[in-house]
Parts: structure tokens; C-alpha cells; sequence
């Protein structure tokens, strides 16, 4: 975490190592990637050198404002932050993306670690149908690539 940073205690105990996020970029290109489990914001900001514009969504207002702060700090450019669930998202997308990601939050209720993508956060197996909806040509859930 760069000098003058802010986070929470569990986004960085929850965000992706600078090398794995990097990593994680190298698995796929294009033009919009939207990452529906944003975070601290480690991996799309790795997406940015593989992608025109990406997108990060998270419901934690308080955690969207201290990383809008790091992201101006670090004068990144086209990125863009929303406020809101990935349902709510995917329901009031009207952009062209090519790849929706998610890295979901494996301990939405507190510290016990789930390995169940139903226990998860946002619920990986529920917004299957509203992906179907979309246009896309391949989905990263949790590093893994799906060709669909």
C-alpha cells in the first residue's frame, strides 16, 4: 500500500497482493472490465493495463470514499467507483462491458472464512442469471476464467 493510502483493517486483510492482482490481469484484455466485488481496488487497478476503462462497484460507502481518495492520490485515470451491490448494478448497466470480475467476500459475516460461493458476498450462483443478460464473452470469478 502506497504511502498516504487509506483502507480499512479488512480490506486489507481481504485484498488481492499486488503480484497476484497483476497476475490476474495477464488472464484477459479489452475495453471495460467491471469488477463487482471492488474492494480496496488492488485488482482493477492491475486491470488497468490491460483495459481501456474499469470499473469498480462496492456497496461499502465508507471504504468507496477512502479509495476515491487513493485513487486521486495516485492520479489513476479511468477508473471509475460506484456505490452500490452488484445486483443493483447489473440490473442499471447500460455500458458495453467485456468482462464482469469478482473476487467476492468470503467473510461477510464476519471472520470466518467461507469457502461456499453461496455464502459469499455478493452471491456468485444468484447473479448468474443477470450475466446471462449481458453480452459477454468471458466472466473471472476468484482468478478463474469460464469461456462461456
Amino acid at each position: 500500500v502506497s504511502a498516504g493510502c487509506f483502507f480499512t483493517k479488512k480490506s486489507l486483510e481481504q485484498c488481492s497482493s499486488i503480484p497476484l492482482a497483476g497476475f490476474k490481469a495477464t488472464l484477459v484484455k479489452g475495453n471495460i472490465l467491471v469488477d463487482l466485488s471492488a474492494g480496496l481496488g488492488v485488482d482493477y487497478v492491475a486491470f488497468l493495463k490491460t483495459f481501456n476503462q474499469v470499473i469498480g462497484v462496492d456497496v461499502d460507502e465508507e471504504l468507496n470514499k477512502l479509495v476515491r481518495h487513493n485513487f486521486e492520490k495516485l492520479n489513476l485515470k479511468n477508473i471509475i467507483r460506484f456505490d452500490a451491490t452488484a445486483e443493483i448494478f447489473l440490473q442499471e448497466n447500460k455500458l458495453p462491458v467485456d468482462v464482469f470480475y469478482m473476487d467476492a467476500d468470503r467473510r461477510p459475516s464476519g471472520s470466518t472464512k467461507t469457502f461456499s460461493l453461496t455464502d459469499a458476498t455478493p452471491n456468485v450462483l444468484e447473479l448468474i442469471p443477470q450475466y446471462k443478460k449481458e453480452k459477454i464473452k468471458w466472466q473471472v470469478v476468484n482468478c478463474q476464467l469460464v469461456r462461456r
